[in-house]
């Protein structure tokens, strides 16, 4: 499974940040999984795990903490040693960190609240790794 992003509905109101954080926190925005950047005269990004097919954060970690499942890249934050290699091999910038802890979408565990509280439909859960092209 994965999230598919319309990048060209997201209008940068950062719910998906909000319920993010407050799903997986206290409630602290600063910890969420997808990340919105405002651009000057552009449309806001959207940055989020694409769950790739063949993911380079995985070839990249030492530690075997970020690894493939049969639905998903999933993470152990108990194998992280925090060498920030798979934050350097992500083509897509979609793994963040928050002090001394690596940040990566889980799909709220099948339920992501991205998805379940956009406004615009921004998000979109969808069967399969991504492999390009959306």
């Amino acid at each position: 499974m994965r999230l598919q992003v319309n990048q060209a509905q997201c209008m940068g109101c950062r719910i998906c940040e909000i319920v993010c954080g407050a799903s997986h926190t206290a409630f602290n925005p600063a910890k969420s999984k997808v990340k919105i950047v405002e651009r000057v005269y552009e449309h806001p990004h959207v940055f989020v795990c694409n769950q790739c097919a063949s993911p380079e954060c995985v070839e990249a970690c030492p530690t075997e903490a970020l690894y493939k499942t049969d639905t998903m890249v999933a993470f152990d934050q108990e194998r992280c040693t925090f060498c920030l290699s798979c934050v350097d091999a992500c083509p897509y910038d979609a793994l963040f960190v928050y002090g001394d802890h690596l940040l990566k979408c889980d799909l709220c565990n099948g339920n992501p609240q991205c998805v379940k509280y956009c406004p615009k439909g921004v998000f979109k859960l969808v069967d399969g790794f991504y492999t390009g092209g959306d």
